[in-house]
């Protein structure tokens, strides 16, 4: 149970989630009121479902949350803000974004930046854009 000035920290990963050695990862092994999104298709992002995977996590997680948002979790993480009510948003008391992508990902960025296994030539990438 959760008292009164308990924050829990919320992680959300970008595209391929966060791997054992991630600093996310090891926020959540060192903070015990942490959770992360876990998203359907890390690969092949859906903007839509991925904002529906966090809105359900801050709906299922009571009290004061910190958001901490990584690569493409930090498009999630404001496009779900711009969604929601103003009482859900004073649940927020903050929000770290961390090495948010330009969009949208192009095959031609995917492949410079090394980021192409699993990515090019699937649509689902393509579809990860800014509201």
């Amino acid at each position: 149970m959760l008292d009164d000035d308990d924050v829990v920290l919320i992680t959300v990963p970008g595209w391929g989630n966060s791997g054992d050695k991630h600093w996310q990862t090891l926020w959540e092994l060192t903070y015990p009121l942490a959770r992360r999104v876990q998203q359907q298709d890390w690969l092949y992002p859906e903007r839509e479902a991925w904002v529906a995977a966090l809105d359900q996590l801050v709906r299922d997680t009571p009290g004061r949350i910190v958001l901490a948002a990584h690569s493409l979790g930090c498009h999630t993480t404001v496009a779900w803000l711009r969604t929601v009510d103003f009482l859900t948003q004073r649940r927020i008391k903050g929000v770290l974004l961390v090495a948010p992508p330009a969009l949208p990902i192009t095959e031609a960025r995917a492949r410079a930046s090394g980021e192409t296994a699993g990515c090019c030539g699937h649509a689902g990438v393509y579809r990860f854009r800014t509201a």
